[in-house]
């Protein structure tokens, strides 16, 4: 038992001396601080973000907060957990940076705050990541429906399919999005 808390200690002692040394301006000190964690961080994004170059550049934005707040790193959490945080408040800035984009320049009412705009911000990561589970052509028949808004004769024209298969993919995706977002046994009118 006392040999992995020793274990333990020297990584976290090492971490502290790579901290020190990175925040004098040891870039190399940097690289080797964080290069253990650039896979599970990166694999973490990869939960949230489906395409691949989406993930390389919010784990380059993850790198970079890390960069420029290190000198706001407090040891209560451990540098792993803490770098994790910043991972995880990067992709809520993407899709936060998604929607905004996706708005059409349209203002908001101004009786409507700009905080529930992300109130549910995690539910739409669950949905992501449910989405990024599914083949890409689920995936692109979800997109031209609900963000190009497209009609099932405008897919059947872009796609050749019948509207009839259109439709019952359609239904298929939401039934499998369902059962991957409300638990078991829940009730859809509780997630509203």
């Amino acid at each position: 038992m006392s040999i992995c808390f020793d274990a333990d200690k020297d990584k976290e002692n090492k971490e502290k001396n790579l901290i020190r040394k990175t925040l004098s301006g040891d870039e190399y000190a940097f690289k080797e601080l964080t290069e253990p964690y650039m896979p599970m961080l990166y694999n973490y994004i990869k939960i949230k973000v489906a395409r691949n170059e989406d993930a390389e550049d919010i784990l380059q934005e993850t790198m970079l907060g890390v960069w420029k707040s290190l000198d706001k790193y407090s040891t209560q959490s451990s540098f792993k957990t803490w770098a994790f945080s910043i991972a995880k408040h990067k992709i809520a800035d993407f899709y936060g940076d998604r929607q905004r984009k996706n708005a059409m320049d349209t203002d908001l009412p101004e009786d409507i705050p700009q905080n529930d705009i992300f109130a549910d911000i995690d539910d739409k990561l669950d949905l992501y990541a449910a989405l990024s589970k599914m083949p890409e052509e689920y995936r692109e028949l979800i997109y031209m429906i609900f963000n190009a808004g497209l009609s099932y004769e405008e897919i059947q024209n872009l796609t050749g399919m019948k509207i009839g298969t259109v439709k019952s993919k359609i239904y298929y995706i939401k039934k499998t999005l369902y059962k991957m977002l409300v638990p078991e046994g829940g009730d859809a009118d509780e997630r509203d």
